[in-house]
C-alpha cells in the first residue's frame, strides 16, 4: 500500500511538472536591444527603438513563431523584479514584429536608467517566460543639461608662421576643380610659344599628400584625348592621340611615367582633353597630373611654357603653372607636429557611492582618465562629423573608477579633424582654430545625493614641458606620464 503511494505521488508530481512546462511556450525573447545595442548609456532618443531575437528551446520544432509580445519597462530593477513596469507596460499587443518597437510609455528623464524585459506569444497562444532583464540609460537630452563650459588651451597649437613654413614650396602638380559627375569633359592646354615639330607627349602621374607606396597614380585621367593645333581657339586642331573609348589602367607610383607618341606634327597648341574623370568618390570627380611634357625628338619643349584650363586648383601644392616647371615627383609638407593639451581636475567625494556616470565629448580628439585608468576604449572619439551641425558625446559608467575621498580626472585633446587635417590634404582649421573639450560627472551616493564635476575655468592645464605631441594621420593620442600629476597651471 506505501508502495502504491509513493508511486501515485511521483505520477502526480510528473503530471504537474509537465502541465506547468505546457503552460509556457519553449518561444523566448533573447538579446535584447536598445537601438541596435545591448545595454547602450546616454541613449538621447525621446522614444528608443527596442529589439529581441526569438530562440525556442525545443530545437525540434517547426513552424514555431511569435504571434504577440508585451514590453515591460521600469525606473528600477527592483520594480521590474516585482512586475510593476511603472514607465511602461506595453499590453499584449498581437504583432509578429520583433524589431523597432518604439517606447511609448511616460516621457524618459535625462541620464536616468531604465530596465526592460519583454515576453511573446507563440502560434498556439502559449505565452513565454519572462526574458532576461535588459537596461539602458538616457543621455542628456538638453543642451543646458551639460552645465559645463568648453575648455581649451590656446597655447597648444601649431602657430601660422610654423604652418605656412611647412607648405612653403610644397608641390604636387596640376588639378582640375572637382565635377559632380565623371562623365564631364574638362580639358589643359600648353602654348609652346611657336610651332614645333613635336612627336609625343609624356604625362607624369600626380602622388599627392601621403599618397600609398606601389599605388596607382592619384585621379589619372580615365578617357582622354590629345589635340595639336596652330590657332588659340583649336579651330584648326587635329587628334593625335585618342583613349577615348576605353579606360586607361593608371600607371603605378614609381612606375615610368607613360608616353603618347604619335607622328611628327608641326603645331604651337597642345590640348589634353579628358573625357571621363576619375571618381574620387560617388559625389566628386577630376583629374590631375604632376607634370605634362611635349616632346620633340625626346627633348622637353614645353618647360615653363604657359599653361591654359577649363578650371584649375590654386592653392597649396596645385596650380596649372605647376604642370610645366620640370618637377615630376612630389615636393610634400614638412610634418609640424600638433601638441596635445592636457588638462586635469581634483575633486573629492564624501559618501558611499551608488552609481558614476561621465559625459564626454570635443571639437577635436580625446581620451579621458579617472584616477590613472583610461575610460572607455573608443579611439579618436568622438568621432569625425560636420561640427557646424552636430558633434557627437559618449556616456560611460565610470563607478568602479571613482573613490570615497580625494578623485583626479585627466584628459587629452589633440586638434583631430577640427582644428588638424582633413582627410590627406595639407592645410589645417577647417573648422576651427582651437580643439575644446567638454565633460560633465554625475555622481550618486546611496543616501539619495548627488555630486556634479563640470569643465570649467577651475581645471588646469599642462605647462609647456609636460606637453605630447601627436599628429592624427600618424598616431594616435599618446600617454604621457603625469596626467594625474605635477606640472600643471591654472586655465585663464
Amino acid at each position: 500500500m506505501k508502495r502504491l503511494c509513493l508511486t501515485v505521488s511521483a505520477f502526480l508530481l510528473l503530471t504537474s511538472f509537465q502541465a506547468n512546462n505546457e503552460k509556457y511556450s519553449p518561444l523566448l525573447g533573447t538579446r535584447l536591444r536598445c537601438e541596435y545595442q545591448t545595454n547602450p548609456l546616454g541613449v538621447d532618443v525621446v522614444e528608443p527603438r527596442l529589439s529581441w531575437v526569438l530562440e525556442s528551446a525545443d530545437t525540434s520544432a517547426r513552424g514555431v513563431r511569435q504571434t504577440a509580445y508585451q514590453i515591460a519597462v521600469a525606473s528600477s530593477i527592483e520594480n521590474l523584479n516585482a512586475d510593476h513596469a511603472d514607465a511602461w507596460d506595453s499590453g499584449k499587443i498581437a504583432s509578429d514584429r520583433t524589431i523597432e518597437l518604439a517606447y511609448a510609455g511616460k516621457p524618459l528623464q535625462s541620464k536616468r536608467p531604465y530596465y526592460w524585459k519583454v515576453r511573446v506569444w507563440d502560434e498556439n497562444g502559449r505565452p513565454s517566460k519572462w526574458s532576461d532583464t535588459s537596461f539602458w540609460s538616457m543621455g542628456l537630452l538638453k543642451k543646458s543639461e551639460w552645465d559645463a563650459k568648453w575648455i581649451s588651451d590656446p597655447t597648444a597649437v601649431t602657430t601660422p608662421e610654423s604652418e605656412a613654413e611647412a607648405i612653403r614650396g610644397v608641390n604636387s602638380g596640376y588639378r582640375s576643380l572637382l565635377a559632380p559627375s565623371a562623365d564631364h569633359e574638362k580639358w589643359v592646354a600648353v602654348d609652346l610659344g611657336q610651332a614645333q615639330a613635336i612627336d609625343a607627349v609624356r604625362l607624369f602621374p600626380a602622388y599627392p599628400y601621403d599618397w600609398q607606396p606601389g599605388g596607382p597614380a592619384y585621379c589619372f585621367p580615365v578617357r582622354f584625348k590629345i589635340e595639336l593645333a596652330n590657332r588659340a581657339d583649336f579651330s584648326d586642331a587635329a587628334v593625335a592621340v585618342d583613349r577615348t573609348e576605353d579606360d586607361v589602367v593608371p600607371p603605378l607610383m614609381n612606375a615610368p611615367a607613360p608616353i603618347y607618341r604619335f607622328a611628327r606634327t608641326q603645331a604651337r597648341y597642345v590640348r589634353l582633353v579628358v573625357t571621363r574623370l576619375y571618381a574620387e568618390n560617388e559625389l566628386f570627380s577630376g583629374f590631375a597630373l604632376a607634370e605634362m611634357q611635349v616632346l620633340a625628338d625626346g627633348q622637353n619643349v614645353a618647360l615653363g611654357k604657359t599653361v591654359t584650363a577649363l578650371d584649375s586648383i590654386e592653392g597649396p601644392g596645385w596650380s596649372k603653372a605647376n604642370l610645366v616647371d620640370g618637377i615630376t615627383s612630389p615636393i610634400r609638407s614638412r610634418e609640424v607636429k600638433q601638441p596635445t593639451a592636457m588638462f586635469r581636475k581634483s575633486f573629492a567625494l564624501d559618501g558611499e557611492i551608488r552609481r558614476a556616470t561621465a559625459y564626454a565629448t570635443a571639437r577635436g580628439l580625446y581620451e579621458l582618465h579617472i584616477n590613472g585608468s583610461r575610460v572607455g576604449d573608443q579611439v579618436l572619439a568622438p568621432e569625425w562629423t560636420d561640427y557646424t551641425k552636430r558633434i557627437q558625446y559618449q556616456a560611460y559608467d565610470v563607478t568602479s573608477l571613482v573613490r570615497r575621498g580625494d578623485n583626479a580626472i585627466g584628459a587629452y585633446l589633440a586638434a583631430g579633424w577640427y582644428s588638424g587635417h582633413m582627410g590627406l590634404m595639407p592645410f589645417r582649421r577647417t573648422y576651427g582654430p582651437v580643439p575644446e573639450f567638454l565633460m560633465r560627472l554625475d555622481v550618486e551616493y546611496t543616501d539619495g545625493r548627488t555630486q556634479s564635476i563640470v569643465t570649467d575655468e577651475t581645471w588646469k592645464r599642462a605647462t609647456e614641458s609636460h606637453r605630447i605631441r601627436g599628429h592624427i594621420r600618424r598616431r594616435d593620442v599618446r600617454r604621457a606620464q603625469g596626467a594625474n600629476g605635477l606640472g600643471y597651471s591654472e586655465i585663464r
